[in-house]
């Protein structure tokens, strides 16, 4: 397994983001769900886009890019 590395500017980055989520309410108060023990499929909507650290509300084809859902059943400190 590899695991990707987050410095210090990153961590305060996405820390804000996740707070700037949950303000919104596009995130609920507790962040995203993480329902590990039930799903193997699971619905659930996409609450951000990221392209270079930055909120987008689109991305294209070809585009490297991260979203933010609001439940996974992955367990997140794995990836």
């Amino acid at each position: 397994q590899q695991f990707a590395t987050v410095d210090a500017e990153d961590f305060e980055l996405y820390a804000r983001l996740l707070e700037d989520l949950k303000g919104s309410g596009r995130l609920g108060p507790d962040g995203v769900e993480h329902p590990y023990d039930a799903y193997v499929e699971l619905e659930t909507v996409v609450v951000a886009i990221l392209r270079d650290g930055q909120l987008v509300s689109q991305a294209s084809e070809g585009d490297e890019v991260g979203i933010v859902l609001a439940a996974t059943p992955f367990y997140v400190e794995s990836g």
